[in-house]
């Protein structure tokens, strides 16, 4: 995961932070009081030296804290979402998340989820060395989202619901 632009060696931001989230996942899913399980982050920690040390500092601990409550509020967020009719889910940034795989979709969820190309490449690499199978009809799409990307174009297996009355009886467009 380097930075593409200057074509050196270095991690990127957006890679190192990807594969810290993927080592805090990985140490979360060890705890005998895990909030939950991830699978496949130790695999895709392990895959990549730490580049600033193992040190942990306060900002540290409190950022890793934070993973695991999103990690977790995000997990029940989508299953809810899905349980209740939504089919469609955008995951933007998300790194070398697994949701697509570890997660019990309800059967015809599209997962969208986009990313910055060498963020996508790797996490493809991983997920092949350990077999993994999507849960989910999962749509990578490669787009760095540091950048202006209101031209992206629109995937085909993206659909946009019609507006439909919400239960105060206004137009809602959200899926589901």
């Amino acid at each position: 995961m380097t930075d593409g632009a200057s074509g050196a060696a270095q991690v990127s931001a957006v890679g190192r932070t990807a594969w810290a989230a993927a080592r805090v996942r990985a140490r979360e899913s060890e705890r005998p009081d895990r909030l939950f399980v991830d699978q496949y982050a130790a695999h895709f920690a392990s895959s990549w030296a730490a580049a600033d040390g193992d040190e942990v500092t306060a900002t540290r601990r409190a950022l890793g804290i934070h993973v695991v409550i999103r990690t977790r509020f995000y997990d029940d967020q989508l299953l809810f979402a899905t349980a209740d009719g939504c089919r469609q889910v955008v995951l933007l940034g998300a790194g070398l998340d697994t949701r697509a795989y570890r997660l019990p979709w309800p059967p015809e969820t599209r997962l969208f989820k986009l990313d910055v190309p060498a963020v996508l490449r790797q996490k493809d690499r991983l997920r092949q060395e350990q077999l993994a199978q999507p849960r989910c009809e999962r749509h990578p799409l490669s787009v760095d989202l540091r950048d202006d990307w209101p031209d992206v174009p629109a995937h085909p297996r993206c659909e946009r619901p019609p507006p439909r009355p919400s239960p105060t009886g206004r137009t809602s467009s959200r899926n589901g």
